[in-house]
Order: structure tokens, then sequence, then C-alpha cells
């Protein structure tokens, strides 16, 4: 008995620990700088998503700004593979998990915002204001997922398919 509790405790001590991702090796001495504003100078809509006309937040990164057409199914069917992989087990799509649900996530930021977030994790961890209110609501950081930008694309295309449109 005493031995399955102590393997529960360093289980969970294991996964706690895998689940700070970049935030959570700050030090302590180390403050994280909040901003108020996206990199594009719109307010930082906390859990709510922009008001109708406001500009959404691309984020803090290296894509300013994207040109999306058509969805292109071979490479959401990539980005699905990918979310499975490393995002399935915290985000659900209708649903939150240990971790917001993010299938009509394109309703409340812009694509740049998810791709950015992907990117540049533990900076918007930091410094972004949406991204803060999260790690509040849900206790834990988002553990950098390691994606290249081609990766984080298609994860974003993925996105695309599961966005519902916007009640009136």
């Amino acid at each position: 008995m005493k031995r399955s509790f102590a393997l529960a405790v360093m289980a969970g001590l294991i996964i706690f620990s895998f689940c700070q991702g970049e935030a959570g090796r700050r030090s302590a001495g180390q403050p994280a700088a909040v901003s108020q504003t996206s990199s594009e100078g719109a307010v930082a809509p906390g859990l709510d998503p922009p008001a109708a006309g406001q500009a959404r937040p691309v984020g803090i990164g290296p894509v300013k700004s994207l040109s999306l057409g058509p969805v292109d199914q071979a490479l959401a069917d990539n980005g699905k593979a990918l979310f499975e992989d490393r995002c399935a087990m915290c985000h659900g799509l209708g649903e939150a998990k240990s971790g917001p649900a993010v299938g009509n996530i394109l309703n409340e930021v812009a694509p740049e915002y998810v791709m950015n977030f992907l990117l540049n994790t533990g900076v918007m961890e930091q410094k972004d204001a949406r991204i803060i209110g999260l790690i509040k609501k849900f206790t834990m950081p988002m553990p950098a997922p390691g994606l290249d930008k081609d990766q984080a694309r298609a994860i974003l295309e993925y996105l695309r398919t599961t966005k519902k449109q916007p009640r009136p």
C-alpha cells in the first residue's frame, strides 16, 4: 500500500514537472512581464473573444501575418496527426481537459496568434495577458510543443477545419 502511494506521488511529480514547460523553469527571482496589448496594439481580450470590429491579437513571435486561402486538406491531415500526438492529451476540440478546448480557437484569436503561441510558447506564457489568464484558470502553463514553423502551420490548418461559425 505504501509502495503504491509512493509510486503515485512520484508519477504525479513527474507529470507536474513535465507540464511546467519553459515558464515553470523561470527562476523565482524573475517575474513575468505582462503585456496588456498584442504586438499589433489591440487590447488583449482576456478569455473573451474580441468584440465585432476589434482587431484580433496576433501574439508575440515570428509570425506577423499570414495569407490563408482555401483549406489544404493534405496539410490539415498532417496537422491532425501532429495535434493528436502533441496536443490532444491536454486539449480537446469541444471540451476542456487539463488545458482549454481549442476546436473553435480561431473565432477568438488570429491564425498568427495560434502559430506564435505554438512557436514561442514560453515568451507568450510570460508576456501575453490572454495566455497568463489561461494559465491561472487551468493552473499550469503549456509545455513548449517543440514544433517547427511547418508543423505549427499544419496544426493551424487542422484547426481551421474544426472552426465553427461564431454565434450571432
